[in-house]
């Protein structure tokens, strides 16, 4: 009986340890997860800034289109992407997911997604550059069509050979 009642208390010392044991593993335990947590958070911010920023950066769009810098299109812009399995897809105002025109069904491109994005802006036209052309109805070039002669022989009238010696200057 006295044996009985040894091993009953040395259960409950035992448990008592136990106990301890457990609470330090518990305090290792969520120590290294907020260290992984902190750690995965900032792999993402890094993965953030590559994919999105860097894709702002090498936007063909941006540097075409645009008349201000990568950077200031992505303050305005950024907000309406995010990553999802390792792409980046655009969302509208709204919060529904930006398809392409070219493509239906799928995801538009960032290039894409951006001009979409833009043409939904509101100050739209102060952000776009100019066409270069000048006047309604100009063809790219800034020349009305068919009328510049090749050289000065194809010329017929005095208008035209005018015209033709002032692309030449």
């Amino acid at each position: 009986l006295e044996t009985v009642a040894n091993l009953d208390a040395k259960k409950l010392g035992d448990a008592g340890e136990i106990e301890k044991v457990k609470a330090e593993i518990g305090k290792a335990y969520d120590t290294k997860l907020t260290e992984a947590t902190t750690r995965a958070e900032q792999l993402e911010q890094q993965l953030y800034a590559e994919k999105i920023g860097g894709s702002f950066s090498r936007s063909k769009f941006v540097a075409d289109r645009l008349a201000v810098p990568a950077d200031m299109v992505q303050s305005v812009f950024g907000k309406h992407l995010k990553i999802e399995d390792g792409n980046v897809v655009a969302y509208d105002a709204h919060g529904n997911k930006l398809y392409s025109k070219a493509r239906p069904g799928e995801a538009a491109d960032f290039d894409e997604a951006l001009e979409i994005l833009v043409d939904q802006y509101p100050y739209r036209d102060q952000i776009l550059k100019g066409s270069g052309h000048s006047g309604g109805g100009t063809p790219p070039g800034g020349k009305p069509s068919g009328s510049t002669a090749k050289s000065l022989a194809d010329c017929k009238t005095e208008a035209e050979k005018v015209a033709y010696l002032e692309t030449i200057k």
